[in-house]
């Protein structure tokens, strides 16, 4: 991916970016023709950007998903060609290129996850050195990260000291340390 943040280092990774970009389209184009979808799907993010140029250059129907609030560039760019442009939540709709056909869907979800079992989550329970109080799962991500794991600090020091709750918050890798700091 591209870096935004200017210095030497940046500027070399973002060369070599820009080389993969250029040759990731003729890679797409072959892997296309030999495999010939009828619809190409991506998530966002720039590694889904140049297969789903390439498949609508060739005509295929694109769709694109947005799970985040703010769509990305790779969404944006990727919405004026797409069939179809899904979003987890209607607020993204006003980032979105005008004209483009936007369809509100929420963030899909396993059928697991809808239909647990009371034995199922008692193993979960156990699993996971749970009691029978009430379990937030708490995480965020991409732009919103470091925010969301400095807030979440704060709530979980709160949350600690009532204590009728169990809190297990996801921080992501490079959030971890900042996150751990804070709590102690």
């Amino acid at each position: 991916g591209f870096q935004r943040r200017i210095s030497v280092k940046n500027i070399g990774r973002n060369v070599s970016a820009a080389v993969h970009a250029v040759t990731a389209g003729s890679a797409s184009a072959r892997i296309l023709k030999e495999f010939r979808p009828d619809i190409a799907i991506g998530t966002g993010g720039y590694v889904s950007g140049p297969v789903l140029r390439r498949a609508a250059k060739m005509g295929i129907p694109v769709l694109v998903h947005e799970s985040n609030a703010f769509p990305g560039v790779t969404i944006k760019v990727l919405a004026k060609h797409a069939a179809a442009v899904m979003i987890a939540d209607e607020a993204a709709k006003k980032y979105l290129p005008e004209g483009c056909r936007v369809v509100v869907t929420g963030n899909p979800l396993r059928a697991d996850f809808l239909h647990m079992d009371a034995q199922s989550r008692q193993k979960a329970r156990e699993e996971l050195h749970l009691d029978s109080r009430p379990m937030v799962l708490s995480f965020g991500g991409s732009l919103g990260a470091e925010k969301i794991n400095r807030t979440m600090a704060e709530v979980l020091a709160r949350s600690h000291k009532a204590g009728g709750l169990q809190h297990i918050h996801g921080t992501g890798k490079s959030g971890w340390e900042s996150t751990c700091a804070l709590l102690r």
